[in-house]
């Protein structure tokens, strides 16, 4: 077992833009390993305060990983649903987590005129909307990693506003949008896919790809990004007991 330094090493093993998004660019804190007789890899990273090990490669391979990397740590393995319901046969002291989804594309649909890019001084309104309609989730004005939101202006909406979506912890080679939502009132208006259509053409105009993650039940989302273009991948992970 080796230690990866950089995204150019990382690049040399691996093309999954699911594993060099999770390196974030190898920012302060992000730690790689690989075997290199076999090419499995194992990312430590700190993500919206949980530390994550993302993982991939044969299942014997990476249990060895796991169990050379997470020693006493609280270090949360993630990867391919598959892979993880394997794994977590293999090794005691984990509780597996449901089935969510990776969802990316390297094609831009055509934006929608509707989404505009927001200005700080909308920043209350968007953390105002979230509040109310995603109180879940990780992105959030001002939180770091987050770099800009797209907005859809309305009357039915708080402040005005009836839809939001962030450009939230990009990285070379990945944009990634979250935080996306709308405004009970302005529901069944396609806002939604507004804001999608936007913010994926300009990620991957922008990244050369778009990405984000959505909960495996949550049909109506996964088939609108099905619609722009996104594959579908489902994830699993397991927490420390």
């Amino acid at each position: 077992m080796r230690s990866i330094h950089t995204l150019d090493e990382l690049r040399a093993l691996t093309d999954d833009p699911y594993l060099l998004w999770s390196a974030q660019g190898f920012r302060p804190g992000v730690r790689a390993w690989t075997d290199d007789s076999v090419g499995a890899v194992a990312i430590a990273v700190d993500f919206a305060g949980k530390d994550l090990l993302v993982v991939d490669g044969a299942l014997e391979d990476v249990v060895r990983l796991v169990a050379a990397t997470t020693g006493d740590s609280a270090l949360w393995p993630i990867g391919d649903a598959d892979l993880l319901s394997r794994l977590h046969e293999r090794l005691p002291g984990y509780d597996l987590r449901r089935v969510f989804g990776w969802m990316q594309t390297t094609l831009a649909p055509a934006p929608d005129p509707r989404a505009e890019l927001a200005t700080v001084t909308e920043e209350p309104a968007i953390d105002a909307l979230l509040e109310a309609a995603f109180p879940t989730s990780l992105a959030r004005p001002g939180k770091p990693g987050v770099a800009r939101w797209w907005i859809v202006r309305g009357s039915d909406g708080l402040d005005g506003l009836d839809a939001c979506g962030a450009d939230a912890w990009s990285t070379e080679g990945v944009g990634f949008l979250a935080g996306v939502a709308t405004s009970t009132a302005a529901r069944g208006k396609g806002y939604g896919r507004a804001i999608a259509a936007t913010a994926i053409a300009t990620l991957v105009s922008d990244f050369g790809a778009a990405a984000l993650m959505v909960d495996a039940d949550n049909v109506p989302a996964r088939k609108l990004y099905e619609s722009l273009g996104m594959s579908y991948r489902p994830l699993r992970a397991m927490v420390p007991r």
